[in-house]
């Protein structure tokens, strides 16, 4: 009997109408449902359908699949989780563009098919991250889409040193720099002036955010490259470290990132037979015709 983990955004009421029209689906099937713990919308209805409840990261070790139901945040915020236990995820799309969801709401039925096998399972490339401060690790991340150094609230420019495999490459003096993966060339680096990668390349990604410079371009680095990215001045400017817009961690003067391709990878699996291209153009190319 498999264990599917439904994971709804809290925030989203029509995500809790995809819950349950989620689990009338999944009673058809040989199969356990489970929710995270924090999700208390409707509890009468998932008691009475016997979904179990837990914590998420713990109902995890028991999950065959994850079925997100929100947009692109919430299927990141489940990936970063299920790919440590590598566990599969699913997005189903009840927000705006759900660029990486393979189903919208209306199609819920078509779960059918990943129990007929008639699915595929895109892997994705994950980023390792971490944060080191007077030769300690402080922080340690996997991000899926990106990782993004930022000015703080003031409206001043941060310095930044990047050397690439140990030999120092760049200085920045911008905003920041967002340093992202294949599946993150869409999100936040597409909307500071960076290239759209084919998910078949495998590949890292610096794009500087309003750099102060016009020479300043992104870059596209192997997936083998190591980077390290130095603060040497933040004495009267703040900065952060944030990754997938989820997780953050704020940064000190002398501080190092080091970021290179996590052991880790995400696998996503699509119901439809549709190509990175082709969801490029429906999601991104049209939405904004």
């Amino acid at each position: 009997m498999q264990k599917i983990i439904i994971y709804p955004n809290t925030g989203k009421e029509l995500a809790t109408q995809a819950a349950r029209m989620m689990v009338n689906e999944l009673e058809k099937y040989d199969c356990t449902v489970m929710l995270p713990a924090d999700f208390t919308a409707d509890r009468d209805f998932f008691a009475s359908k016997c979904c179990v409840f837990g914590k998420y990261e713990q109902l995890l070790c028991d999950a065959q699949l994850v079925i997100t139901l929100g947009g692109d945040g919430t299927l990141l915020r489940a990936a970063r989780h299920a790919a440590l236990k590598r566990v599969p995820v699913l997005g189903v799309n009840v927000g705006n563009i759900g660029y990486l969801t393979s189903l919208e709401m209306e199609q819920i039925p078509r779960i059918a098919d990943y129990f007929k096998g008639e699915y595929t399972a895109e892997k994705r490339m994950m980023l390792n991250v971490k944060l080191w401060r007077a030769g300690l690790e402080q922080a340690h991340f996997h991000a899926l889409n990106e990782a993004v150094i930022s000015k703080g609230s003031l409206s001043r420019v941060i310095h930044l040193h990047m050397s690439v495999n140990g030999i120092p490459m760049r200085k920045y003096n911008a905003d920041g720099v967002i340093i992202a993966t294949p599946t993150g060339s869409t999100a936040y680096s597409l909307s500071a002036g960076g290239p759209v990668i084919d998910q078949a390349l495998e590949s890292i990604l610096v794009t500087p955010i309003c750099p102060y410079s016009l020479n300043m371009r992104p870059v596209l680095f192997s997936d083998k490259t190591v980077l390290e990215i130095k603060t040497p001045d933040l004495i009267d400017r703040q900065a952060f470290l944030t990754v997938d817009g989820e997780e953050s961690a704020e940064l000190s003067c002398g501080d190092t990132v080091v970021i290179n391709r996590s052991k880790y990878s995400t696998d996503i699996l699509r119901l439809d037979d549709r190509k990175f291209f082709n969801i490029f153009n429906e999601k991104l190319v049209r939405n904004t015709d």
